[in-house]
């Protein structure tokens, strides 16, 4: 071929001949009429990999920590976990946190129903049902029923009055039994009070635990009303009822009762301190001493920061102050006058003591010690208790009382009793 003639075979624009070096790629003028087949993504292991958190992980947490779902936490886990095996997708820690809480919440069900702890539940025509109370059972003034309006007349334990001791047993399929008996007998527990459950039906089983045992809070300081007479053993359980036929039954009622670890079922003796078996002298004296028998159980502790010491030096003679004010404002028996007016003398000595020590800034520390070794207004107390019959000991300290004194306590002239808890 000429030098001068055209390549016929050369491709447009003086490219490279076919053949010759890389190629470009092959373009179809038109296009391909389908689109590249698509696939979902895959983990290494050949999993299908799926967007976002899983949801069964996150309703397994959010049940797991809002209370008494722990069994929907536990199921929504374990599903979570099942199909995060299938998957890959985030929320694996969530899951396993769900599965922990519903298996904490398990096992703190399973320990309450083992140990009875704080509530016992009676349901309908069975477990817990007793007669009425047995001769010689203690029984006070019925609860006011005044927020009761239209329920039903209780009936079966809930129809038992403050003041009435029972005796607690547990049968072979583990329904728990109570019988009233007499205070003076081993009892499991002593009824505080009769409390009416609001709303007009019944609210589950968890709710009627948690009214109960909001409603029954203040019940042993009602019950006993002298501070000094409750042991450190003693706690408030309660008896609610666990269905709708013992909700109907018990007149939409729960029952609040005390409970003496210590004697493990087999208490003896009332705790009761309050109107029923006080003096008005003795309640009188209770009421006006309330504040600072709030305060002696700080006496106890070591104190070290001179600081705080100041403050509650300064806290200990105002409650001095307060409690000398209202003993003298009270109209006492001629019986107690004398007593009181010693009790008053001896707290005001007490309290000019405490207020030194809370001006003293040379040593707060030194100065709180040695009104606590001197001037405790405790020792005053216990002697004034004693004159007037009460329990001259603190059983919140101190379980065990001190020797009885060499001469009895005197009589209280208006017919309290001398008993000591």
């Amino acid at each position: 071929m000429a030098d001068g003639d055209a390549d016929a075979w050369a491709p447009p624009g003086g490219g490279p001949p076919l053949g010759d070096g890389p190629q470009p790629p092959f373009a179809p003028p038109y296009g391909s009429p389908y689109p590249p087949p698509s696939y979902p993504p895959r983990a290494p292991d050949g999993r299908p990999v799926v967007e976002g958190s899983n949801g069964l992980a996150i309703a397994s947490l959010v049940t797991g920590v809002t209370c008494c779902l722990w069994p929907a936490a536990l199921g929504l886990g374990i599903g979570a976990l099942v199909q995060l095996r299938r998957r890959h997708q985030r929320g694996r820690g969530l899951a396993v946190a769900g599965v922990l809480l519903g298996l904490l919440g398990l096992a703190a069900s399973v320990t309450g129903l083992l140990t009875g702890s704080f509530h016992v539940h009676v349901g309908g025509g069975g477990a817990g049902a007793a007669a009425q109370p047995a001769a010689g059972a203690t029984a006070g003034p019925s609860t006011p029923d005044s927020a009761q309006g239209s329920a039903p007349r209780p009936t079966g334990i809930f129809a038992w009055q403050p003041g009435t001791c029972f005796t607690e047993t547990t049968d072979h399929a583990g329904h728990r039994h109570h019988a009233a008996t007499s205070c003076t007998s081993p009892h499991w527990g002593e009824v505080t009070a009769r409390v009416t459950m609001p709303g007009s039906t019944y609210p589950g089983t968890e709710a009627a635990i948690r009214q109960a045992h909001a409603l029954c809070s203040d019940a042993k300081t009602d019950y006993i009303t002298d501070l000094w007479a409750i042991p450190r053993t003693v706690e408030v359980h309660d008896i609610y009822p666990e269905d709708a036929t013992a909700w109907a039954g018990g007149g939409h009622s729960a029952l609040c009762y005390l409970y003496d670890r210590a004697a493990d079922g087999r208490a003896i003796g009332s705790l009761r301190r309050d109107g029923s078996n006080l003096s008005p002298d003795q309640q009188a004296l209770l009421k006006d001493l309330y504040s600072l028998d709030e305060l002696e159980p700080e006496f106890a502790k070591p104190q070290t920061d001179p600081e705080y010491v100041g403050y509650r030096s300064q806290g200990v003679s105002q409650v001095l102050s307060g409690v000398v004010a209202t003993l003298g404002q009270d109209q006492w028996s001629a019986g107690s006058k004398d007593r009181i007016a010693a009790l008053v003398a001896a707290l005001k000595a007490d309290q000019s003591a405490w207020t030194a020590a809370a001006d003293t800034t040379a040593d707060p520390l030194g100065a709180y010690r040695a009104a606590l070794q001197n001037d405790n207004p405790v020792a005053a107390e216990t002697i004034a208790r004693r004159a007037l019959g009460l329990t001259d000991h603190d059983l919140r300290n101190d379980p065990t009382p001190p020797p009885p004194p060499s001469t009895p306590p005197t009589q209280p002239a208006d017919g309290g009793s001398a008993d000591a808890v």
